[in-house]
């Protein structure tokens, strides 16, 4: 996955990019505006020491506006570049009207570009010409087997930037594809409305903060999980940064299959459980629906061909039963793996009442 400003991760400067953004006059609608040009530069020298991104020790010679004119919804902007150290494009999407830089990026190395969501939502988009043809895909879309695909639109260049707006978008959901090769370029972005000190570290965590294996059955290593889903389209293709589970469980089926269960996060969506079942050629991989980190039971899951269910809460001690008007019995700590005949989980917490709940349902 890749990683965004602010993050750790291997990021050397795009030269061929930055190039393209350090040279040449200034371009957009309101170029021959030397007042607005002025104004930019001076909003973006004030910014640099508070530069969420640490962007102010990385730069050196002088910023230059690359694109200064009117977005659909927010007035007048403009795109200040400068040189970094070493190579590559720092560069900021600055407010006119407020006379402040909303956010800033630097140049990612490979087939990417650097683009700004800002506004309402931070729904509308600017995204700086990268030499190859542009695209836009809003949402993914989550078939009924769990699959992800993406559709993607052109997105014109002119006058050097790619603008336009998506009202009603959810900004971590939106994605430019640079290139017609079929590969899918990933977009570096940073949010406007996030505030700085979320613009550096944007992805919001929706994990279970659980640790280690739990292992209900011998112990097998567990798969790597990323390229299971990957090959099977069940996360996100073009996701910008993603992060697996930091928990496992290893089980052991009646039918004699070994299973794992984790989960994994793209981006700032809902955290996902995923079900591998199998080993080999007959490895098969299952989608188990969004985590709820607030719910009592936030791992409940009907294990596919008749084995069980799989709940987990660390730190709960469970039991079950098949009817009300027999007695519980106990099946564990933290994770475990009740017959598929069972229909009432009880959970306790040490020094807590029992919580009841149904299974299916």
């Amino acid at each position: 996955a890749l990683t965004p400003p602010g993050e750790t991760g291997d990021l050397r400067p795009a030269d061929a990019n930055a190039g393209r953004w350090l040279s040449g006059p200034p371009r957009g609608p309101l170029a021959g505006d030397q007042a607005l040009l002025d104004a930019a530069l001076r909003a973006w020298r004030a910014h640099l020491p508070a530069s969420p991104n640490g962007l102010g020790g990385r730069v050196e010679g002088e910023p230059r506006v690359y694109w200064i004119g009117g977005t659909p919804r927010d007035g007048r902007t403009a795109v200040v570049a400068q040189p970094m150290t070493g190579g590559g494009a720092a560069l900021g999407l600055v407010d006119l009207v407020a006379g402040r830089v909303l956010t800033d990026a630097w140049s990612f190395s490979g087939p990417a570009t650097v683009g700004f969501q800002f506004g309402p939502g931070d729904s509308d988009l600017l995204v700086l010409d990268a030499g190859a043809p542009l695209a836009l895909s809003t949402a993914p879309v989550r078939a009924g087997d769990g699959t992800v695909s993406r559709e993607y639109v052109p997105l014109p260049v002119v006058d050097g930037v790619a603008l336009t707006s998506a009202p009603g978008a959810h900004a971590t959901l939106m994605r430019v594809r640079v290139g017609t090769t079929g590969q899918a370029m990933l977009l570096p972005v940073s949010r406007a409305d996030l505030g700085f000190d979320r613009q550096s570290k944007y992805r919001e965590e929706r994990r279970l903060p659980w640790q280690g294996t739990f292992s209900l059955a011998r112990a097998r290593p567990a798969p790597p999980f990323e390229p299971l889903l990957s090959e099977r389209n069940l996360i996100d293709a073009d996701l910008r940064i993603s992060a697996g589970g930091t928990w496992t469980a290893a089980l052991g089926l009646p039918d004699g299959r070994p299973a794992w269960v984790s989960e994994w996060q793209v981006d700032g969506d809902a955290s996902r459980l995923f079900i591998v079942i199998g080993e080999g050629a007959a490895r098969q991989v299952y989608d188990g629906g969004p985590v709820d980190p607030s719910a009592a039971l936030p791992v409940r899951l009907r294990m596919p061909d008749g084995q069980g269910w799989f709940v987990a809460n660390q730190g709960r001690r469970f039991a079950f039963r098949t009817t009300p008007d027999i007695e519980w019995i106990d099946a564990g700590q933290d994770a475990v793996l009740l017959p598929e005949y069972a229909t009432e989980v009880r959970l306790t917490m040490p020094g807590g009442e029992p919580v009841v709940l149904p299974l299916d349902g």
